[in-house]
């Protein structure tokens, strides 16, 4: 089980300062734009964690900070992130061999090249929203296209359908346009921004 000690205060913000001056300048400065809060992470691996749930991949992983803290936190389920641009995954591997997890992996490549299958748990945080809204832009490696990141969502919508009951979901920010209605929302932050789904049918 998560440790709760890991919900101290005190240490959750010494893990958002230590990890935001592992940033380059650049990145820092969108930081809160882009990275799910420290807080929200020690959340999710503890819901991930009493869900049950054993292999996690976290869509659009940037620089990894999701993966290597839920880690971190929940030592007994593996996190794979996914990230497209060479520049964030390399600084992903760099952040998890500083902190030597061993159940976390990030990976570079395409989410439409990802198979679902081997995962019961998923996490997103507006993974594909640097194609609409080009001026929030972590880096130039990301074309600004609308259509793709309709493809991107319609990708992931039909893979979420084809996963099997019991299948989590978890979601920081944004409309969730990729979960099916086969989820049911099971909880949610005080604040309303990090929420959890599970899959209850098929149809």
């Amino acid at each position: 089980m998560v440790n709760d000690a890991a919900f101290s205060p005190d240490l959750v913000e010494e893990m958002e300062s230590t990890f935001n001056a592992f940033l380059p300048n650049d990145l820092r400065r969108l930081a809160s734009v882009h990275f799910t809060p420290s807080d929200k992470i020690v959340l999710a691996a503890k819901w991930f964690e009493a869900a049950g749930v054993e292999r996690v991949l976290d869509l659009g992983a940037g620089v990894g900070k999701f993966c290597v803290l839920a880690a971190l936190n929940s030592p007994g389920v593996h996190y794979t992130g996914v990230e497209q641009r060479p520049s964030l995954w390399r600084l992903s591997e760099t952040l998890s061999q500083t902190y030597k997890v061993a159940n976390a992996q990030l990976i570079l490549g395409n989410i439409l090249d990802t198979d679902f299958k081997p995962f019961n748990g998923f996490y997103l945080f507006n993974p594909f929203y640097e194609q609409i809204a080009e001026e929030e832009g972590l880096t130039d490696e990301v074309a600004f296209d609308a259509q793709q990141h309709e493809l991107y969502q319609a990708y992931t919508l039909q893979q979420f359908k084809q996963m099997p009951v019991g299948t989590v979901v978890i979601a920081y920010h944004g409309e969730q346009h990729e979960i099916p209605y086969t989820y049911e929302l099971q909880k949610q932050s005080p604040d309303g921004l990090l929420k959890m789904w599970v899959k209850k049918w098929i149809v």
